[in-house]
């Protein structure tokens, strides 16, 4: 948490180099918009787009087999996971 409470995404920075400006939502700090929509669109449709959803990745996890599951969705660095512990990871398909 940063700036008094405000939390930023674990790509904060990453937003604010493409030119992001920013809104208070649930007490994140995200991003709004990166400039002109059609200028967005155009960029979404010619390349790719990312989507930082790291303000909606709070997980717990119990019961005998917690560690297998978090290694079966987030690899095996999670399912090795002490308790209490955390670690970031992308969710596998």
């Amino acid at each position: 948490m940063t700036e008094a409470g405000i939390n930023r995404l674990a790509l904060h920075a990453v937003h604010e180099t493409l030119g992001a400006t920013f809104a208070l939502h649930a007490g994140w700090r995200l991003p709004q918009t990166y400039g002109d929509s059609e200028d967005e669109y155009a960029r979404l449709r010619s390349h790719a787009v990312a989507f930082d959803r790291s303000d909606r990745t709070r997980l717990l996890v119990s019961g005998e087999d917690a560690g297998t599951v978090l290694g079966a969705v987030f690899g095996e660095a999670a399912g090795e996971l002490e308790e209490g512990r955390a670690v970031r990871a992308g969710a596998l398909d």
